[in-house]
């Protein structure tokens, strides 16, 4: 019997396009999923995190640029 992903099509897609696709469906999912309140401690940091980032005192980066630095460090 053929996999899902087989049966999809999905085995065909290159990684990238795999990924994508796996995004894709973890965020058509996420507002139906039940997360857990968080703590105040949680929120706290969050919050700190939030401010500093306003503030400049910290560098974020892209969502693209991060995917590339992590697939790099996992096919070293």
């Amino acid at each position: 019997m053929p996999s899902l992903m087989e049966t999809l099509g999905i085995n065909r897609l290159s990684e990238e396009e795999r990924l994508q696709l796996a995004d894709e469906i973890y965020e058509s999912v996420g507002d139906e999923r039940k997360l857990p309140p968080l703590s105040d401690a949680h929120r706290r940091e969050l919050d700190e995190r939030l401010e500093r980032l306003d503030a400049g005192t910290v560098k974020s980066s892209p969502l693209d640029e991060v995917r590339a630095r992590l697939q790099a460090y996992l096919t070293r």
